[in-house]
């Protein structure tokens, strides 16, 4: 407990001395800004985004877009990309997964994916950051902190002629801040907060902007650490005694550097490196069987903790030169990433051997994982520069070479003597030898994949008359990927090394119109493709034989193809009110191909990917802002979507009873109803503007034909649930001090406990681990910006 007490010390000294820097910079602002400075005006605010790789309000972008600026994001507190996705009509996002909190994963209109190549792009400024997803869930994208951000860009629907391959569903951007050359500019963050029945939570930040050379050379420095504290406890769950609490804390540094050196009046050179660190102390995955969530009581039992740190960096080069009437702009990045993990399997290792998930005292089965990814990308592109012109047009070449390496090493020096036991049999009777060098039941690794793409692409908007406008767009791509992997063990069999190569050449076209009816209303509609490449699959262990067989398979396919779709899509976006009433609404229409799919043999654990036939997905999304009266926001996103397999779908095409991938009509696991209200009064306190904001999300339940539910696959497991009702109320009341917002809030004021997923070894399985959302917290925070 006392080590415990000095950690919290150590995260919440920092926050709270930039609280306190805050608070003595307002009091000083408090006089010279006024209460007036931050008044609300008169109208909504109307948010510039770049998702047709150029500048242009997000009323005029004939694509269903949401964009959250820096000011908007730390009114909504939003802190991780959890809380972009809960605000965000037509987005999911779960870590719902034992290995680590650090894995997740998003989806766009129902295309999503947990296996091979993200459905998702992922951005940071230019530069993609997707990867491929691995053993259990490593690898998968990693995901920005929200801080020091100019904004989050989420462009729902395929990408795929402007951003490429891995935009299948959709992108998520995030937007660094650029460097001034004029502006003296600081920004700074502090938050503290606590958990009921956790521990403290913390963060704190600053960022400034200083021109080194007036109107020639500025520079911008960001640095960040959050620090979430858990609320799990790990317990020795033979004796119920507790061995730490809070184990599911994490922490995360950030820093960033930029500068911008302007050559000429038309030529600006900016490079800029970009680091972050996060280190995962647990699973965010609880024993339900020892755990009373209604009284905030969350355990989780094991040897040892599921540590993982996730690490990358980002040096980039960033070229702009005007020439007449076009600009050329180059962009060149090296992102590297390292995700070394090591994860308990003694629940894992004791239900597939011994039908036992409550392992034996002090069994000790690690498995220790290392993801490597090395992404050099460069992109160069042509553009105009005068919106007005007839035709506004984008042409440009891309090139990307992505290396990742991962591996396993699963250790169970108590496997031989748990086989005997309870089998009868010795284990070298059944497997031949002992465990390899004594230690390892599976090696996996180097599994090494390398994608590289030469792309060429275009886009033009073509003005047909005054007010109506045509997009061509088309993008074709040259993709190649070789894969290398060797894996051996006693469960395993003799070593195997597999080497394979696939080519391809997609091709993604873009086609829509869209129609100013009045300079405050725009309607539009858009037929485009998208694409993700295809890869290579992870081995199956000898005890998969017979869920193998059930399917018609004697080993598990080596390769998984690439998967596309087409998007049809209809929508409208309205200003009115002077500007007081905001309305974007959007409809569409998705068939999915040879969709890659993450499938678990329901006897041995394992998993591979697969190939899973068509599904069709279909809904809206609406999102209404507005200002009624002066000092009142309101808001309303609603999203719908409903996602379901198209055919029942076989291995190899081979249509064994009850042996399908999917079965006709089976679902996705997307929530069909997705709701955001937000409200916010702002009112006159001694002087300063205070205000009060109520946020309020709800996700629809999704626990029925599921492919899991379905008799008819050989991966049903009925007793896995679906997605839950989420309800989820956030308060905040706060005051505006000068350049200095500080304020209290409450996030899950109801305390809700909904079962977000819940996994466990085999079909049949009594252990059960579930994840949930944080428990009620309570928090004060402050953003200072001059």
């Amino acid at each position: 407990m006392k080590k415990l007490k000095h950690h919290a010390g150590k995260v919440l000294l920092p926050g709270a001395a930039v609280l306190q820097v805050l608070l003595a910079n307002s009091a000083q602002g408090a006089d010279t800004a006024g209460a007036a400075a931050e008044a609300p005006s008169q109208g909504l605010e109307e948010i510039v985004v770049t998702a047709a790789r150029r500048e242009e309000s997000q009323s005029k972008v004939p694509i269903s877009v949401t964009a959250f600026t820096q000011e908007t994001m730390d009114r909504d507190n939003v802190r991780t990309i959890d809380d972009i996705v809960r605000l965000t009509p037509g987005v999911q996002f779960n870590r719902n997964t034992e290995a680590s909190s650090a894995i997740a994963n998003i989806s766009i209109r129902g295309i999503q994916s947990d296996a091979g190549s993200g459905a998702t792009g992922i951005y940071i400024d230019d530069t993609p950051i997707q990867s491929r997803a691995s053993f259990r869930g490593l690898g998968s994208s990693v995901w920005p902190q929200i801080f020091d951000l100019s904004r989050v860009e989420v462009l729902r629907g395929p990408q795929g002629t402007l951003f490429g391959a891995g935009s299948e569903g959709g992108t998520v951007r995030f937007i660094t801040p650029q460097p001034s050359t004029t502006k003296v500019e600081a920004y700074a963050r502090a938050d503290a907060s606590f958990t009921e029945g956790g521990q403290p939570s913390t963060e704190g930040g600053a960022a400034v902007n200083l021109p080194l050379v007036d109107g020639v050379l500025g520079v911008r420095m960001s640095a960040s650490y959050r620090h979430d504290g858990g609320y799990i406890n790990r317990i020795d769950y033979l004796t119920g005694n507790v061995e730490q609490q809070g184990t599911n804390y994490d922490d995360i540094s950030t820093l960033r550097i930029a500068a911008l050196y302007k050559a000429t009046d038309s030529l600006t050179i900016t490079p800029s490196f970009y680091w972050q660190s996060g280190y995962y102390n647990d699973s965010n995955s609880y024993w339900a069987s020892y755990s009373n969530p209604g009284n905030n009581d969350f355990n989780r039992s094991s040897n040892i903790r599921n540590q993982a740190t996730d690490k990358f960096s980002l040096p980039s080069l960033k070229v702009e030169w005007g020439v007449g009437d076009v600009q050329l702009t180059g962009n060149m990045s090296y992102f590297q990433r390292e995700q070394p993990s090591v994860d308990d399997l003694a629940y894992f290792e004791a239900a597939v051997w011994a039908k036992q998930p409550y392992y034996p005292a002090g069994m000790y089965a690690p498995s220790f994982q290392h993801t490597v990814q090395r992404n050099f990308t460069q992109e160069v592109r042509l553009q105009s520069v005068d919106p007005t012109d007839r035709v506004v047009w984008t042409v440009g070449v891309f090139h990307t070479n992505n290396y990742q390496n991962s591996g396993q090493m699963v250790q169970d020096t108590f496997l031989p003597a748990l086989f005997q036991k309870n089998n009868g049999v010795s284990f070298e009777s059944v497997f031949g030898s002992g465990l390899q060098d004594g230690l390892y039941t599976v090696v996996v690794g180097p599994f090494i994949t390398v994608d590289r793409q030469l792309a060429g692409f275009g886009q033009a908007d073509i003005k047909i008359t005054r007010n109506l406008i045509g997009t061509l767009g088309l993008r074709v791509a040259k993709v190649d990927s070789d894969t290398d992997v060797s894996y051996s063990g006693p469960i395993i069999g003799p070593t195997v090394h597999n080497t394979n190569s696939t080519s391809s050449t997609p091709v993604t076209p873009k086609f829509g119109l869209s129609y100013q009816v009045t300079d405050g209303e725009m309607l539009y509609t858009s037929v485009s493709k998208g694409y993700r490449i295809g890869g290579a699959n992870n081995p199956v262990a000898s005890a998969c034989a017979g869920d193998l067989a059930n399917v018609g398979l004697t080993s598990s396919p080596k390769l998984f193809k690439e998967d596309s779709l087409w998007s049809y899509e209809i929508g409208s976006k309205m200003r009115a009110l002077n500007g007081r009433l905001a309305v974007d609404a959007s409809a569409y229409l998705i068939k999915w191909n040879d969709i890659q799919f993450s499938y678990t043999l329901p006897n041995c654990g394992f998993s591979l990917t697969t190939n899973a036939g068509k599904a069709t997905s279909k809904g809206f999304e609406l999102s209404v802002q507005s200002r009624p009266v002066d000092h009142l926001d309101l808001g309303v996103a609603l999203g719908y979507v409903h996602a379901a397999y198209d055919n029942s779908s076989y291995f190899n095409g081979l249509q064994v009873p009850g042996g399908a991938i999917t079965g006709a009509g089976d679902r996705i696991a997307v929530s069909p109803w997705t709701v955001s209200l937000v409200g916010q009064l702002s009112f006159p306190v001694l002087d300063h503007d205070a205000y009060f904001r109520v946020d309020y999300s709800y996700a629809d339940s999704m626990n029925q034909n599921l492919p899991s539910q379905d008799q008819r696959t050989g991966g049903y497991d009925p007793a896995l649930p679906g997605l839950p009702v989420l309800n989820d109320l956030t308060l905040k009341l706060g005051a505006h001090f000068g350049p200095t917002d500080v304020a209290v809030y409450a996030n899950n004021v109801a305390n809700q406990h909904p079962v977000l997923g819940s996994t466990h070894a085999i079909a049949g399985d009594p252990l059960f681990l579930s994840t949930t959302v944080r428990p009620r917290t309570l928090g004060v925070t402050a953003a200072y910006r001059f």
